[in-house]
């Protein structure tokens, strides 16, 4: 349960990063969008004006570029840092299983060691139990062949 929180975990990280990221991406589309804007609307003025207006606007074209360049770069390393990230959560999945697997085994040995000494008690219980009657049958029989004796003697 734990493993498939931390999987459900990562995978809201990384759509609420994918989220955030086309957010970032659109808005950069939206900036280049309103540069190209205005340097239509800056050719339709005069040649000068044109001419100013067209180098402010590449200016932040160009500024627009390297945001969006940033940004792309931005979104690749996070990319790959959740590529890593659910690597190493893959492999935490993993060790979590084979220590899993190594508990049911243990738990399995301790078991049967378990029932395999139960057994060996009963077992001993049983032979003393045996031997105790024996002995007891044994005592039992010299006591009446004393009393049996004693009886004789009585008697004689």
């Amino acid at each position: 349960e734990q493993r498939q929180a931390d999987i459900k975990a990562l995978q809201d990280q990384v759509a609420a990063t994918r989220l955030d990221l086309e957010s970032k991406e659109r808005q950069a589309a939206e900036a280049k969008q309103l540069h190209e804007e205005k340097v239509q609307s800056a050719l339709a003025m005069n040649s000068s004006r044109v001419a100013r207006a067209k180098e402010q606007v590449e200016f932040r074209l160009q500024t627009a570029r390297t945001r969006q360049q940033a940004l792309q770069e931005r979104v690749t390393q996070e990319r790959q840092q959740l590529e890593d990230a659910v690597k190493r959560a893959e492999e935490l999945s993993d060790q979590v299983h084979e220590l899993e697997v190594s508990i049911d085994d243990v738990a399995r040995r301790q078991r049967e060691e378990l029932a395999a000494d139960w057994a060996e008690l009963e077992r001993q219980q049983a032979d003393t139990l045996v031997q105790v009657k024996e002995d007891h049958e044994e005592e039992l029989r010299q006591l009446e062949e004393e009393e049996a004796y004693r009886q004789q003697e009585l008697a004689a």
